[in-house]
C-alpha cells in the first residue's frame, strides 16, 4: 500500500482510495524533498534571485496541472489560496471570501491531493484562514508544516473588509488581530513568511512576523 493511504496527520485523514495506476506517482522521496524545503532554504533562493536583478514570482494554483505548469514556467512560488478553487469552477475570487466552504480544508485539499503530488522543486506556500474560530491555530500550523509546505500567508483576509460589516467582525473576536496572531505564531514555528496583504498593514504584520 502506498504510505498516503495510510497516512493519519494529526488526525487528518486521508478519506480517498488511492489507484495502484496512481501510487508510482507518490514516491516516498518526493515526500523527503518536499519536507526538505524549509524557511531558511527557501528564502535563501530567493535573496538569490533578488542578488540576480530578478523580480520574485508567485503563481496561484487552484489545480494540480496549473502548479505544474507554473513550475515548468520558472516561478520562484507556487501559492494555495481557497479561492483556486473556486477560479476553476469559473467564479471569480471573491468567491473566497464567502461562506460558500472551509476555506482552510479547500486549500488543504487542493495542496495534497493535487499540487503537492505534482510539484517537485518550487517551494508551495498556503493561504490560511486565521479568524477561523473552529480552528486551533497552532495544531493547524503543523497540520501545514507537515504536509510539506514551505510557507503561510493571510488569505483569506480581513484586510480587504470594511465600513459596517468590518465593524462586527472586529466586535464579535473574527477579527485581523487574529491573522497578526497567526503570523506570529507561524514565524515561532519556522514557516518563510510573506508580509500580509495590504501595504498601509505591513508594519503590524513587520512586527508580528519579527516576534
Amino acid at each position: 500500500m502506498h504510505p498516503r493511504a495510510s497516512h493519519t496527520l494529526r488526525g487528518y485523514q486521508d478519506p480517498r482510495p488511492l489507484s495502484p495506476h496512481t501510487a508510482h506517482k507518490h514516491p516516498e522521496s518526493l515526500d523527503r524533498k518536499r519536507k526538505s524545503l524549509h524557511a531558511q532554504s527557501v528564502c535563501e533562493r530567493l535573496r538569490a534571485t533578488l542578488k540576480k536583478g530578478n523580480a520574485i514570482i508567485a503563481g496561484g494554483a487552484g489545480t494540480g496541472i496549473s502548479a505544474k505548469f507554473i513550475e515548468r514556467g520558472g516561478a520562484d512560488l507556487v501559492i494555495i489560496y481557497n479561492w483556486g478553487r473556486f477560479r476553476m469552477m469559473g467564479h471569480g475570487s471573491t468567491a473566497g471570501m464567502m461562506a460558500y466552504g472551509d476555506a482552510n480544508a479547500i486549500a488543504m485539499e487542493i495542496g495534497e491531493f493535487e499540487v503537492l503530488p505534482v510539484v517537485e522543486e518550487c517551494p508551495v506556500i498556503f493561504g490560511v484562514h486565521a479568524t477561523d474560530p473552529r480552528r486551533r491555530m497552532w495544531y493547524w500550523l503543523g497540520n501545514v508544516k507537515e504536509m510539506g509546505f514551505s510557507s503561510v500567508n493571510n488569505f483569506p483576509t480581513h484586510m480587504i473588509v470594511d465600513g459596517h460589516f468590518r465593524g462586527v467582525l472586529e466586535e464579535t473576536g473574527m477579527n485581523v488581530k487574529k491573522e497578526f496572531e497567526m503570523v506570529a505564531l507561524a514565524r515561532a514555528e519556522g514557516h518563510l513568511l510573506p508580509l500580509p496583504r495590504r501595504p498601509e498593514q505591513h508594519a503590524r504584520g513587520r512586527r508580528a512576523r519579527d516576534q
